[in-house]
């Protein structure tokens, strides 16, 4: 699909990499060594844990990006002052990547 042509409306397309289920399984540590009674909680640790890029950095994949990331970067889109949004993003297609976690430790 192609980009609106118009210059007066404003839009940004977000690309996300392969998207995934970026999620943690946490047991309940109650001490009891009963697993039927353990309860699993769903948490997600990230907090900015996406890179934004101008192009893609391959063509067939291997980036990843949460679906967790994707919604925080539109909000964070949605939520940012005008005059940035348009400097930065108005008009352009931001790659969104999971950031890289071995560079990060």
């Amino acid at each position: 699909q192609e980009p609106p042509s118009s210059p007066s409306l404003d839009w940004c397309y977000i690309r996300p990499g392969d998207l995934i289920d970026d999620k943690q399984e946490k047991e309940d540590a109650d001490g009891d060594d009963n697993s039927d009674k353990k309860e699993k909680v769903v948490v997600n640790d990230n907090e900015e844990g996406y890179e934004v890029f101008d192009r893609p950095g391959s063509l067939f994949g291997g980036d990843n990006t949460t679906r967790y990331d994707v919604a925080a970067f539109m909000t964070t889109l949605a939520t940012m002052d005008q005059k940035i949004w348009k400097e930065r993003y108005n008009h352009k297609m931001p790659v969104i990547y999971q950031k890289n976690k071995k560079n990060n430790e």
